[in-house]
């Protein structure tokens, strides 16, 4: 590398960079009905009436219950009208209610037809209406997800123990010239074939769970109906199940979520105030202010999380001047992690600051190398 580092284990970090809810991908969509998984923390249906009958006193209103849960404090809430949520984790969504001598009470909020499961960050959802292997993926894709990806023989066991013993679909395609693709563009660095298999003719292009083989995969003609396993990103931020406090954006990532504040201001306990130099540390491009740590090599979610608990995200290059600064700025020949990741399905690298970078603008107005 001529003694000069490429962007490209951990490094560069940038505090004051927000991404909003709306702007978070992979969102968990909103329900209205009831997932176990979550609590209802995720429910946005119009159910204003507790179990016992009694009206919902509108989360907006402080009469006849003084509370906290406003919508100002818990933006991520769902917290419209009076419709029952549950923004502090209880069993089930509930509501004050509008009689002075019952503060609140759970609601009846009908099951979901179809329960979410969670492993390691992610939900999986098992699927009994039989379709063919593109509208099961289209369905998933409706939900925020793909046809489930399996990357571990524990991941692979959970899954058959969501699916059973009739199982069904999940996101491989196979080619007759052996190439091998997850659904959701993830690495295929785990496989479970049934002994035979795969047999890479031409018509047998899409892969199934293969029931009452205790988890072992079959590629199969991808036209016939099966019924299939959806997974997605849990995101914590917006199934309601967590909220930050008033002032602070909330950011995901798969099982964890870390509680920002906005540009220009930086944490302090449960407190975000205004910066006008940068902490002891820091230097400064921008408004944007860069602390670089290389005592230790991380992988890119250990990386990202240790940004997370600065209060700070993997720096944003989205620009040859940030570029620049950077790689004067570094002082190690080490590569550096940045944030940037890829999309699947979009198509683009997703910078930390929000922003959409597509290949052909990656490389010829930043200039990074490719070198992971």
């Amino acid at each position: 590398m001529s003694g000069r580092m490429a962007l490209g284990v951990y490094a560069v970090l940038v505090i004051g960079l927000i991404l909003t809810t709306s702007q978070v991908h992979g969102a968990f969509l909103p329900a209205d009905c009831l997932y176990t998984v979550t609590n209802g923390g995720d429910y946005r249906g119009n159910v204003s009436v507790t179990e016992s009958g009694l009206s919902c006193q509108p989360w907006g209103s402080q009469s006849p219950h003084r509370h906290v849960y406003t919508p100002a404090d818990y933006p991520q809430g769902g917290l419209e009208q009076n419709f029952c949520r549950n923004p502090d984790g209880k069993n089930r969504p509930w509501c004050f209610t509008t009689d002075p001598s019952v503060r609140f009470e759970y609601c009846n909020v009908s099951l979901c037809q179809f329960q979410f499961h969670q492993f390691n960050g992610y939900f999986y959802k098992y699927v009994t209406d039989p379709l063919r292997f593109t509208q099961g993926n289209d369905y998933c894709r409706a939900e925020g997800g793909y046809l489930a990806s399996i990357h571990s023989a524990e991941e692979n066991d959970f899954v058959y123990s969501v699916a059973g013993p009739t199982a069904g679909w999940i996101g491989l395609t196979v080619t007759n010239t052996r190439v091998l693709a997850w659904q959701d563009g993830t690495s295929v660095d785990y496989q479970q074939w049934h002994p035979g298999e795969p047999r890479y003719f031409y018509s047998l292009a899409c892969t199934t769970m293969w029931s009452n083989k205790g988890g072992n995969w079959d590629d199969t003609i991808c036209g016939g109906p099966a019924n299939f396993v959806c997974k997605k990103p849990f995101d914590k931020c917006q199934s309601g199940i967590v909220s930050c406090p008033a002032g602070f954006f909330c950011d995901n990532f798969p099982g964890e979520f870390t509680c920002y504040c906005d540009f220009g201001n930086y944490r302090d306990g449960e407190v975000c105030k205004a910066f006008h130099v940068c902490p002891q540390g820091w230097v400064r491009l921008e408004g944007h202010c860069f602390r670089e740590f290389n005592q230790t090599r991380l992988g890119y979610s250990d990386a990202r999380a240790s940004c997370a608990r600065e209060g700070a995200r993997l720096a944003a290059v989205t620009n040859s001047s940030t570029y620049q600064f950077l790689t004067n700025y570094t002082h190690t020949e080490e590569d550096v992690w940045i944030g940037l990741h890829y999309e699947p399905g979009h198509g683009a690298f997703l910078a930390s600051d929000g922003v959409n970078i597509t290949t052909s603008m990656f490389f010829s107005s930043v200039g990074i190398s490719d070198q992971e």
